[in-house]
């Protein structure tokens, strides 16, 4: 059952237990906030995956069929596993530490080239 809902990402990612996703950086950023992910991937053809190699996979997956799909779903899963939860916590402080930096003036004008 789906629902569809304007809300800002932020918002939305804070509430969930799991994301599924394809191609889009907003992997990464559910990860950052230790969200685990599923990557539908494309069984077609070419596979474009946003997370970076070095994220732990205990924490994300790749699925190209829905038996890929089920296993994934029922491993990544936190509703009753604090252990787990606890251990995508840590996982997401490395990815923030790792991949984002805080907006700051300074970091804004560097990244804008403006110094």
């Amino acid at each position: 059952k789906f629902k569809v809902v304007y809300a800002p990402f932020s918002d939305l990612i804070s509430k969930a237990n799991l994301m599924v996703n394809g191609t889009s950086s907003t992997c990464l950023e559910a990860l950052a906030y230790g969200v685990p992910v599923i990557v539908v991937g494309n069984s077609q053809g070419f596979t474009q995956n946003p997370i970076p190699q070095d994220i732990p996979k205990t924490i994300w997956e790749i699925c190209y069929t829905v038996k890929e799909f089920n296993r994934a779903f029922d491993r990544l899963r936190t509703d009753t596993d604090y252990k787990k939860r606890k251990e995508y916590i840590r996982i997401s402080k490395a990815i923030k530490r790792d991949y984002f930096i805080p907006v700051t003036k300074k970091n804004v004008s560097h990244f804008l080239k403006l110094n």
